[in-house]
């Protein structure tokens, strides 16, 4: 029961990030995917990994075979699952946009590592502490 309220509310509070997480999950039918923490985890074409709502969507180079996927890109896109559940439909705009813009234009880096910015390292923290619960 109260993984169905869990997920019921991720969807309500989520509805943005998880619609559009549900049509992309539904233009990659046929990939390799699975049910994990109350999240579906998918593979898909696209470079990179992207967490929407109920669905992370992890390309295939973070696959490491015999239905198992890497554990430290799935801590941090765990992460964004919190995060997107803490926001609600601020998510997009607070976590996915800066996200998707600091990934796509290395540039904007510069020297700084990935986790420099607030939105990724702030989903590594979430995603660790996810991971350990478990």
């Amino acid at each position: 029961m109260k993984r169905a309220l869990t997920i019921i509310i991720r969807c309500v509070w989520g509805f943005p990030q998880t619609l559009l997480g549900a049509v992309i999950f539904l233009l990659n039918v046929g990939r390799e995917w699975r049910f994990e923490r109350d999240t579906i985890i998918s593979l898909w074409k696209l470079p990179g990994c992207v967490s929407l709502g109920l669905f992370i969507f992890l390309c295939p180079k973070h696959f490491d075979g015999e239905d198992s996927f890497s554990n430290c890109i799935l801590h941090h896109e765990l992460g964004h699952c919190v995060q997107s559940l803490i926001l609600g439909p601020l998510y997009l705009i607070i976590i996915g946009l800066p996200s998707a813009l600091w990934a796509a234009f290395p540039k904007l880096r510069g020297n700084k590592p990935y986790e420099y910015l607030y939105t990724e390292k702030w989903a590594d923290k979430l995603g660790e502490r996810l991971w350990i619960k478990k």
